[in-house]
């Protein structure tokens, strides 16, 4: 088969790239990063909540701590700093603890973001109180149960 062709012009190929090929791919790129931008800030957020719930405990477990060894609670997240090597500085979007107690209850809150990853699992209590969205860890110690000792010479 003869092709015509013009003074200075390939002869039409099969083996090149259209522009709407081109757009397609470039389309397909766009939206993968769209979406794993998108899985990316999940797993952001996912650990700060993880964080945040891994530190409440500490401040639990050094509370209780703190309970036995001084027979009262910790006044405020510096007091608990006495047991935990490490004392967080805010919770993993950077707000405070606070500490309350009362004879038998040490609890920890905290505030976090509206749209905030809730894990699953006995270990948060997650509530809703006027101040935006908080998250409340609370441990219990009976009476019967802190013991300190004490040695005499």
């Amino acid at each position: 088969m003869i092709k015509a062709v013009r003074y200075g012009q390939q002869p039409f190929s099969s083996s090149g790239v259209s522009l709407l090929e081109v757009s397609l791919v470039i389309t397909a790129i766009g939206l993968s990063c769209v979406y794993l931008s998108g899985i990316a800030h999940k797993r952001s957020e996912q650990a700060r909540s993880m964080r945040t719930i891994n530190e409440m405990i500490a401040i639990l477990d050094a509370g209780q701590e703190y309970y036995a060894l001084n027979g009262k609670w910790p006044e405020d997240i510096n007091a608990v700093g006495q047991i935990l090597t490490q004392l967080p500085s805010g919770n993993g979007w950077n707000k405070p603890y606070e500490l309350s107690h009362g004879n038998t209850l040490f609890s920890v809150v905290t505030e976090v973001p509206e749209d905030s990853y809730v894990p699953n699992g006995p270990a948060a209590v997650v509530n809703n109180l006027p101040r935006g969205k908080r998250w409340q860890m609370s441990r219990s110690v009976s009476y019967g149960c802190a013991a300190r000792l004490a040695y005499e010479k």
